[in-house]
Protein backbone atom coordinates (compact mmCIF):
# COMPACT_ATOMS: atom_id res chain seq x y z
CA UNK A 1 0.00 0.00 0.00
CA UNK A 2 1.32 3.24 -0.98
CA UNK A 3 3.79 1.97 -3.30
CA UNK A 4 2.22 4.62 -6.00
CA UNK A 5 2.94 8.34 -5.96
CA UNK A 6 -0.72 10.23 -6.50
CA UNK A 7 -1.15 10.86 -10.07
CA UNK A 8 -2.96 13.25 -10.67
CA UNK A 9 -3.98 13.16 -14.39
CA UNK A 10 -6.03 9.46 -13.19
CA UNK A 11 -9.45 9.92 -11.94
CA UNK A 12 -12.08 7.34 -10.55
CA UNK A 13 -15.52 7.24 -11.32
CA UNK A 14 -19.00 5.23 -12.30
CA UNK A 15 -19.05 4.15 -15.84
CA UNK A 16 -22.09 4.73 -18.02
CA UNK A 17 -22.78 3.31 -21.47
CA UNK A 18 -21.04 5.99 -23.17
CA UNK A 19 -17.61 4.79 -21.92
CA UNK A 20 -18.40 1.07 -23.56
CA UNK A 21 -16.43 1.06 -26.14
CA UNK A 22 -13.23 2.46 -23.87
CA UNK A 23 -13.97 -0.13 -21.51
CA UNK A 24 -13.98 -2.61 -24.43
CA UNK A 25 -10.03 -1.05 -25.08
CA UNK A 26 -9.70 -1.71 -21.65
CA UNK A 27 -10.18 -5.46 -21.23
CA UNK A 28 -8.81 -6.74 -24.76
CA UNK A 29 -5.54 -4.70 -23.82
CA UNK A 30 -5.88 -5.53 -20.02
CA UNK A 31 -6.36 -9.16 -19.94
CA UNK A 32 -4.56 -10.70 -23.05
CA UNK A 33 -1.30 -11.16 -20.57
CA UNK A 34 -3.72 -12.98 -18.12
CA UNK A 35 -3.22 -16.57 -18.02
CA UNK A 36 -7.55 -16.76 -17.83
CA UNK A 37 -7.47 -14.82 -21.10
CA UNK A 38 -5.67 -17.18 -22.72
CA UNK A 39 -6.95 -20.76 -21.60
CA UNK A 40 -10.68 -19.06 -22.58
CA UNK A 41 -9.96 -17.14 -25.66
CA UNK A 42 -6.80 -18.70 -27.57
CA UNK A 43 -7.85 -17.59 -31.14
CA UNK A 44 -8.57 -14.06 -30.25
CA UNK A 45 -6.07 -12.65 -32.59
CA UNK A 46 -7.39 -14.79 -35.56
CA UNK A 47 -10.45 -13.47 -34.88
CA UNK A 48 -10.76 -9.96 -33.94
CA UNK A 49 -13.76 -8.75 -34.49
CA UNK A 50 -15.36 -11.78 -32.83
CA UNK A 51 -13.15 -11.19 -29.60
CA UNK A 52 -14.36 -7.16 -29.61
CA UNK A 53 -18.15 -8.21 -30.22
CA UNK A 54 -18.51 -10.68 -27.18
CA UNK A 55 -16.03 -8.16 -24.53
CA UNK A 56 -19.04 -5.40 -26.08
CA UNK A 57 -22.04 -7.84 -25.06
CA UNK A 58 -20.26 -8.64 -21.93
CA UNK A 59 -19.40 -5.31 -20.35
CA UNK A 60 -23.18 -4.15 -22.08
CA UNK A 61 -24.43 -6.55 -19.65
CA UNK A 62 -23.22 -5.43 -16.79
CA UNK A 63 -23.62 -1.95 -17.47
CA UNK A 64 -27.83 -2.84 -17.93
CA UNK A 65 -27.55 -4.01 -14.57
CA UNK A 66 -26.65 -1.31 -11.97
CA UNK A 67 -28.62 -3.13 -9.31
CA UNK A 68 -25.98 -5.37 -9.38
CA UNK A 69 -23.29 -5.20 -10.78
CA UNK A 70 -20.76 -1.47 -9.78
CA UNK A 71 -18.86 -0.78 -13.33
CA UNK A 72 -15.89 1.59 -11.58
CA UNK A 73 -13.47 2.85 -14.46
CA UNK A 74 -10.16 4.81 -13.79
CA UNK A 75 -10.14 7.61 -16.36
CA UNK A 76 -6.51 9.71 -17.33
CA UNK A 77 -6.21 13.25 -18.43
CA UNK A 78 -3.48 11.36 -20.57
CA UNK A 79 -5.82 9.54 -22.24
CA UNK A 80 -8.23 12.04 -23.72
CA UNK A 81 -10.35 11.43 -20.05
CA UNK A 82 -10.95 7.94 -21.47
CA UNK A 83 -10.88 5.11 -19.61
CA UNK A 84 -7.87 3.05 -19.28
CA UNK A 85 -9.03 0.88 -16.14
CA UNK A 86 -11.84 -0.81 -15.39
CA UNK A 87 -13.16 -2.92 -12.35
CA UNK A 88 -16.57 -4.85 -12.18
CA UNK A 89 -17.88 -5.53 -8.67
CA UNK A 90 -21.10 -7.66 -7.28
CA UNK A 91 -22.45 -5.47 -5.23
CA UNK A 92 -25.81 -7.95 -4.89
CA UNK A 93 -24.77 -11.41 -4.54
CA UNK A 94 -28.58 -12.58 -3.92
CA UNK A 95 -29.66 -11.35 -7.40
CA UNK A 96 -28.43 -13.62 -10.34
CA UNK A 97 -27.27 -12.54 -13.16
CA UNK A 98 -29.11 -11.32 -16.74
CA UNK A 99 -27.56 -11.67 -19.70
CA UNK A 100 -26.63 -13.80 -22.59
CA UNK A 101 -24.44 -16.99 -22.92
CA UNK A 102 -21.82 -14.79 -24.54
CA UNK A 103 -21.48 -17.16 -27.82
CA UNK A 104 -21.32 -20.21 -25.62
CA UNK A 105 -24.29 -22.48 -24.81
CA UNK A 106 -24.01 -24.17 -21.39
CA UNK A 107 -25.06 -27.50 -23.44
CA UNK A 108 -22.06 -28.65 -25.58
CA UNK A 109 -24.65 -30.21 -28.20
CA UNK A 110 -25.44 -26.80 -29.62
CA UNK A 111 -23.38 -24.49 -31.57
CA UNK A 112 -21.37 -22.07 -30.63
CA UNK A 113 -21.62 -18.19 -32.11
CA UNK A 114 -18.00 -17.35 -31.64
CA UNK A 115 -15.31 -18.48 -32.49
CA UNK A 116 -12.29 -16.49 -30.79
CA UNK A 117 -12.75 -18.85 -27.47
CA UNK A 118 -12.14 -22.36 -26.73
CA UNK A 119 -15.38 -23.72 -26.25
CA UNK A 120 -14.44 -26.33 -23.36
CA UNK A 121 -12.37 -24.87 -21.60
CA UNK A 122 -14.95 -21.37 -21.65
CA UNK A 123 -17.26 -23.85 -19.93
CA UNK A 124 -14.73 -25.34 -17.42
CA UNK A 125 -13.68 -22.35 -16.56
CA UNK A 126 -17.13 -20.96 -15.60
CA UNK A 127 -18.65 -24.28 -14.06
CA UNK A 128 -14.78 -24.39 -11.61
CA UNK A 129 -15.67 -20.66 -10.77
CA UNK A 130 -18.93 -21.15 -9.63
CA UNK A 131 -17.98 -23.76 -7.83
CA UNK A 132 -15.06 -22.11 -5.94
CA UNK A 133 -17.38 -19.27 -5.44
CA UNK A 134 -19.91 -21.36 -3.69
CA UNK A 135 -17.18 -23.67 -1.86
CA UNK A 136 -15.06 -20.16 -0.41
CA UNK A 137 -17.54 -17.60 -0.16
CA UNK A 138 -20.86 -18.93 0.02
CA UNK A 139 -20.79 -19.04 3.87
CA UNK A 140 -21.04 -15.10 3.70
CA UNK A 141 -23.98 -14.74 2.10
CA UNK A 142 -24.60 -11.36 1.13
CA UNK A 143 -22.49 -9.59 3.77
CA UNK A 144 -19.92 -9.34 0.83
CA UNK A 145 -19.32 -7.68 -2.37
CA UNK A 146 -17.09 -9.81 -5.09
CA UNK A 147 -14.56 -8.23 -7.54
CA UNK A 148 -15.33 -10.23 -10.46
CA UNK A 149 -12.55 -7.72 -12.85
CA UNK A 150 -9.92 -5.73 -13.09
CA UNK A 151 -7.71 -4.85 -15.75
CA UNK A 152 -5.27 -2.13 -16.46
CA UNK A 153 -4.44 -0.97 -20.12
CA UNK A 154 -0.61 -1.97 -20.23
CA UNK A 155 0.62 1.80 -21.20
CA UNK A 156 -1.03 3.21 -17.98
CA UNK A 157 0.36 0.44 -15.35
CA UNK A 158 2.52 1.10 -12.61
CA UNK A 159 0.40 4.58 -11.91
CA UNK A 160 -1.81 2.86 -8.94
CA UNK A 161 -4.80 2.54 -11.02
CA UNK A 162 -5.80 -1.09 -9.61
CA UNK A 163 -5.07 0.21 -6.19
CA UNK A 164 -7.01 2.58 -6.44
CA UNK A 165 -10.02 0.31 -8.04
CA UNK A 166 -9.61 -2.25 -5.01
CA UNK A 167 -9.75 0.50 -2.28
CA UNK A 168 -12.98 1.96 -3.36
CA UNK A 169 -14.56 -1.98 -3.08
CA UNK A 170 -13.06 -1.80 0.18
CA UNK A 171 -14.31 1.43 1.21
CA UNK A 172 -17.71 0.78 0.24
CA UNK A 173 -17.54 -2.92 2.03
CA UNK A 174 -16.21 -1.25 5.06
CA UNK A 175 -18.60 1.54 4.83
CA UNK A 176 -21.43 -1.55 5.46
CA UNK A 177 -19.24 -3.67 7.08
CA UNK A 178 -19.13 -6.13 4.98
CA UNK A 179 -16.26 -8.53 3.16
CA UNK A 180 -14.67 -8.09 0.07
CA UNK A 181 -14.11 -11.46 -1.64
CA UNK A 182 -11.76 -12.58 -5.16
CA UNK A 183 -11.17 -15.15 -7.21
CA UNK A 184 -7.40 -14.24 -7.83
CA UNK A 185 -5.43 -14.90 -10.83
CA UNK A 186 -1.76 -15.34 -10.47
CA UNK A 187 -1.18 -11.79 -11.85
CA UNK A 188 -3.76 -9.96 -9.12
CA UNK A 189 -3.12 -11.96 -6.37
CA UNK A 190 0.32 -9.92 -5.44
CA UNK A 191 -1.35 -6.61 -5.55
CA UNK A 192 -4.90 -8.46 -3.26
CA UNK A 193 -2.10 -9.62 -0.82
CA UNK A 194 -0.36 -6.36 -0.81
CA UNK A 195 -4.09 -4.77 -0.22
CA UNK A 196 -3.94 -7.32 3.16
CA UNK A 197 -6.42 -9.76 1.29
CA UNK A 198 -6.04 -13.40 3.23
CA UNK A 199 -5.63 -16.18 0.95
CA UNK A 200 -8.86 -18.96 1.73
CA UNK A 201 -7.03 -21.63 -0.68
CA UNK A 202 -6.30 -22.18 -4.37
CA UNK A 203 -7.93 -24.25 -6.91
CA UNK A 204 -7.07 -25.83 -10.52
CA UNK A 205 -9.01 -24.96 -13.84
CA UNK A 206 -8.62 -28.19 -16.22
CA UNK A 207 -10.26 -30.29 -18.54
CA UNK A 208 -10.43 -34.13 -17.67
CA UNK A 209 -7.31 -35.77 -19.71
CA UNK A 210 -5.08 -32.84 -20.76
CA UNK A 211 -2.09 -31.35 -19.54
CA UNK A 212 -2.77 -27.27 -19.93
CA UNK A 213 -4.54 -26.05 -16.61
CA UNK A 214 -4.97 -23.04 -14.44
CA UNK A 215 -4.29 -22.28 -11.34
CA UNK A 216 -6.96 -19.11 -9.44
CA UNK A 217 -6.91 -18.17 -5.77
CA UNK A 218 -9.76 -17.54 -3.31
CA UNK A 219 -9.24 -14.23 -1.09
CA UNK A 220 -11.09 -12.63 1.39
CA UNK A 221 -10.60 -8.96 2.91
CA UNK A 222 -12.54 -9.28 6.33
CA UNK A 223 -14.92 -6.81 7.05
CA UNK A 224 -14.72 -3.90 9.84
CA UNK A 225 -16.81 -1.74 11.68
CA UNK A 226 -15.26 1.81 10.48
CA UNK A 227 -13.98 2.77 7.67
CA UNK A 228 -10.67 4.66 8.50
CA UNK A 229 -8.75 3.98 11.20
CA UNK A 230 -7.67 6.94 13.87
CA UNK A 231 -3.44 8.22 13.73
CA UNK A 232 -2.66 9.72 17.04
CA UNK A 233 0.84 11.76 16.62
CA UNK A 234 2.06 14.07 19.84
CA UNK A 235 5.27 14.95 20.54
CA UNK A 236 6.18 16.68 23.78
CA UNK A 237 9.56 18.19 25.11
CA UNK A 238 11.94 15.58 27.12
CA UNK A 239 14.64 16.97 29.27
CA UNK A 240 15.02 20.06 27.76
CA UNK A 241 13.76 21.90 24.80
CA UNK A 242 16.38 21.29 22.72
CA UNK A 243 15.69 17.41 23.01
CA UNK A 244 12.40 16.03 21.80
CA UNK A 245 10.88 12.39 21.35
CA UNK A 246 8.29 11.64 19.02
CA UNK A 247 5.60 9.57 20.01
CA UNK A 248 3.60 7.74 16.82
CA UNK A 249 0.51 5.63 17.70
CA UNK A 250 -1.49 3.60 15.12
CA UNK A 251 -4.71 2.09 16.40
CA UNK A 252 -6.28 0.29 14.42
CA UNK A 253 -9.79 0.40 13.57
CA UNK A 254 -12.26 -0.27 17.08
CA UNK A 255 -13.65 -3.73 15.67
CA UNK A 256 -12.19 -6.07 13.23
CA UNK A 257 -14.58 -8.80 12.39
CA UNK A 258 -13.56 -11.97 11.22
CA UNK A 259 -15.85 -12.34 7.93
CA UNK A 260 -15.40 -17.02 8.37
CA UNK A 261 -15.06 -17.09 11.97
CA UNK A 262 -17.35 -14.01 13.35
CA UNK A 263 -15.17 -13.63 15.95
CA UNK A 264 -13.61 -9.77 16.79
CA UNK A 265 -9.81 -8.62 16.96
CA UNK A 266 -8.79 -6.99 19.41
CA UNK A 267 -8.04 -3.39 19.37
CA UNK A 268 -4.61 -4.11 18.69
CA UNK A 269 -2.08 -0.53 19.35
CA UNK A 270 1.91 -0.40 18.46
CA UNK A 271 4.38 2.50 19.27
CA UNK A 272 7.11 3.83 17.89
CA UNK A 273 9.77 6.11 19.20
CA UNK A 274 13.07 8.21 18.34
CA UNK A 275 14.63 10.52 20.53
CA UNK A 276 16.32 13.24 18.09
CA UNK A 277 18.61 16.42 19.72
CA UNK A 278 18.84 19.79 18.61
CA UNK A 279 21.85 21.49 19.43
CA UNK A 280 20.96 24.87 17.90
CA UNK A 281 19.29 27.30 20.66
CA UNK A 282 17.13 28.64 18.39
CA UNK A 283 13.38 29.43 19.42
CA UNK A 284 11.22 25.74 19.64
CA UNK A 285 8.55 27.55 17.63
CA UNK A 286 10.60 26.19 14.44
CA UNK A 287 10.28 22.97 15.67
CA UNK A 288 8.41 21.25 13.04
CA UNK A 289 5.99 17.95 13.16
CA UNK A 290 7.79 16.56 9.80
CA UNK A 291 11.48 17.03 11.49
CA UNK A 292 10.59 14.56 13.38
CA UNK A 293 8.42 12.37 11.05
CA UNK A 294 11.37 11.96 9.11
CA UNK A 295 13.83 10.72 11.48
CA UNK A 296 11.04 7.80 12.08
CA UNK A 297 11.18 4.31 10.76
CA UNK A 298 10.01 4.90 7.07
CA UNK A 299 8.15 1.55 7.56
CA UNK A 300 6.27 2.82 10.46
CA UNK A 301 3.08 2.17 10.58
CA UNK A 302 1.94 6.04 10.68
CA UNK A 303 3.98 6.64 7.57
CA UNK A 304 2.63 3.93 5.56
CA UNK A 305 -0.94 5.44 6.61
CA UNK A 306 -0.08 8.84 5.33
CA UNK A 307 1.24 7.53 2.24
CA UNK A 308 -2.21 6.31 1.11
CA UNK A 309 -3.74 9.52 1.18
CA UNK A 310 -3.45 11.37 -2.48
CA UNK A 311 -3.07 15.01 -1.37
CA UNK A 312 -0.50 17.30 0.19
CA UNK A 313 1.86 16.18 2.68
CA UNK A 314 -0.07 16.35 6.46
CA UNK A 315 2.46 18.70 7.57
CA UNK A 316 1.55 21.34 5.17
CA UNK A 317 -1.96 21.03 6.33
CA UNK A 318 -1.03 21.87 9.90
CA UNK A 319 -1.37 25.95 11.13
CA UNK A 320 1.52 26.78 13.19
CA UNK A 321 -0.76 27.17 16.12
CA UNK A 322 -1.34 23.22 15.21
CA UNK A 323 1.90 22.31 15.39
CA UNK A 324 3.06 24.24 18.49
CA UNK A 325 0.08 22.55 20.65
CA UNK A 326 2.02 18.96 20.03
CA UNK A 327 -1.35 16.74 19.68
CA UNK A 328 -3.07 16.24 16.87
CA UNK A 329 -6.08 13.64 15.89
CA UNK A 330 -6.06 12.40 11.89
CA UNK A 331 -8.90 10.95 10.73
CA UNK A 332 -9.39 9.63 7.05
CA UNK A 333 -6.04 11.66 6.72
CA UNK A 334 -6.90 15.23 7.59
CA UNK A 335 -6.20 16.74 11.05
CA UNK A 336 -8.43 17.82 14.09
CA UNK A 337 -7.61 19.90 16.64
CA UNK A 338 -5.51 18.84 19.71
CA UNK A 339 -7.32 17.92 22.80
Amino acid sequence: MGEFPPDTRLALRTATSADLEDIATVAQEGFPDDPEFNYRFPYREKYPDDNRKWILQEYREYLEQPDKYEVIIITASDNDDKAVALSVWDISISKAHRGSDLGIPDNPEEQCRRRDANPIHFRKFKDRMNEAFELYFSEYGTDQIHLWLLATRPAFRRRGAGTRLCRWGLERASQNSICTTVLASPMGKCLYEELSFTDCGSFDIQVEGEAEKLQLWAMTHPKTDSVAAVVQVEYSSIISPYQRTIHISMASTPQATDGRTGSKTRQRQKTHSTTTTDTSQSSTASYSLDKYLNKANDRSPLTRYLSDFEDIPITERLSQSDQQTGRFHITDGYPRGGQ
